[in-house]
């Protein structure tokens, strides 16, 4: 016979359940250890909600049915464990397992929980977190005395490498381009929260970030384009599309990175490459030979950086900062390949292809893969638990929720 505090634990269980999604949203843009407590939380009491009854596995295989392609997720996982089997670096591979932890913890919340899945909930709190980081972060530079424009691309937010963080505000930015009523001066509020986050992620310099953000408004004004009859809305975002194609021309990193593609398209790369551009230019080049000389299974899950490094080495004195920082292969299908092989990329691949199908190629989900799409190859997100919790619980949102009436709604222009 269940007792009056087992029935009070169960309501608990239940309350923070329905919650869990929320709250794991909201500590995404806060430190990693902060997401990580917050999954955990969220993880605890699902399972002590199961013990109680209180979700059926009947609902659990109908949700799994229904969002197949959440599975992908899990066979990736699954994938950097096999990894381990032809890897010589045992303790570096088991450290990448750890990270990638949320590949399969998430996708089995979703598919427990998503009669308990609120996405207006989920948004609104990942955005009140986001706001929460960048007011620490403020306060934090304030205390240093930093506040400079040179001073946000190295030291601005506290919890957050810049191409991560510029990645969330994206996000944000896609959620109120994409899926509120309309965003125009008639709705104030999120016009400024639109705003705030492109001139941070302008300030900030990630350069992938602000190649993102024009590529959203350029999605958005086809949008309105071909949504409203109206001329203010489509004057509305092609005035902003052409202002933050400006400060995308004035931005010193943007026109650094300008000024070396042209120099490494005439063959006159910098003999020492210290600039990102150059940088990723040769690491792509040693990434593509390891590559066609293992295509099909790559070189093990512990084992793709010691490769690089191996690769680097056959020009030591050109690659010497390369060398000195051990970088990976700063570009997500370029690590995946050479981990496990062509699996790795075509994996990521058809979930970011599912996940436009699901929405029938709705401008939020356009909008989130060309996020996810210029970000992994530009950078290799999946190497840090930042990375993987991002694009696992945005792309588990989408496919998972993707009949939740937040995404069926019908925008008015």
């Amino acid at each position: 016979m269940i007792n009056a505090s087992q029935i009070g634990f169960r309501n608990l269980s239940k309350w923070i359940t329905s919650k869990g999604a929320a709250i794991f949203a909201f500590a995404l843009p806060l430190h990693f250890l902060a997401s990580s407590y917050a999954l955990v939380i969220w993880l605890l009491f699902t399972l002590f909600y199961l013990m109680f009854g209180g979700c059926s596995w009947k609902n659990f295989v109908f949700n799994a049915r229904h969002s197949k392609s959440i599975f992908l997720i899990i066979f990736l996982y699954l994938l950097l464990i096999s990894g381990l089997l032809i890897s010589d670096n045992i303790a570096v591979g088991l450290n990448k397992i750890e990270v990638s932890i949320p590949f399969f913890v998430i996708p089995i919340l979703f598919l427990i929980n998503k009669g308990f899945i609120n996405v207006s909930l989920i948004f609104n709190a990942f955005i009140g977190g986001l706001l929460l980081s960048i007011i620490l972060s403020f306060i934090n530079l304030s205390i240093k005395g930093t506040i400079t424009l040179d001073g946000f691309y190295a030291d601005f937010n506290l919890f957050h490498h810049s191409s991560y963080y510029s990645m969330l505000m994206n996000i944000a930015i896609a959620v109120f381009l994409f899926t509120l009523e309309k965003i125009n001066f008639s709705n104030f509020y999120s016009f400024i929260f639109v705003v705030v986050f492109s001139v941070l992620i302008f300030l900030i310099s990630s350069k992938a970030g602000v190649t993102i953000l024009i590529f959203l408004f350029f999605i958005k004004f086809i949008q309105v384009v071909k949504s409203s009859s109206s001329l203010y809305p489509k004057f509305f975002f092609l005035s902003f599309l052409i202002f933050f194609s400006i400060l995308l021309g004035i931005n010193k990193r943007v026109q650094n990175m300008v000024v070396n593609f042209e120099n490494i398209v005439k063959q006159d790369t910098p003999l020492y490459p210290t600039e990102s551009t150059a940088i990723r230019w040769k690491i792509w080049e040693k990434s593509v030979k390891l590559i066609s000389q293992s295509i099909v299974f790559g070189y093990g899950t512990g084992d793709a950086n010691s490769e690089l490094l191996k690769a680097y080495n056959e020009e030591p004195y050109l690659l010497r900062h390369i060398i000195k920082k051990r970088y990976n292969a700063h570009n997500t299908f370029f690590q995946l390949w050479i981990m496990l092989g062509i699996m790795g990329p075509l994996i990521i691949f058809s979930l970011l292809f599912f996940t436009l199908r699901s929405h029938h190629y709705s401008y939020f989900s356009v909008g989130v893969v060309v996020i996810f799409l210029i970000n992994f190859f530009l950078e290799s997100m999946l190497e840090r638990q930042a990375g993987v919790m991002t694009f696992t619980f945005f792309i588990c949102l989408l496919i998972a929720c993707r009949d939740s009436p937040f995404f069926q709604r019908k925008l008015a222009y």
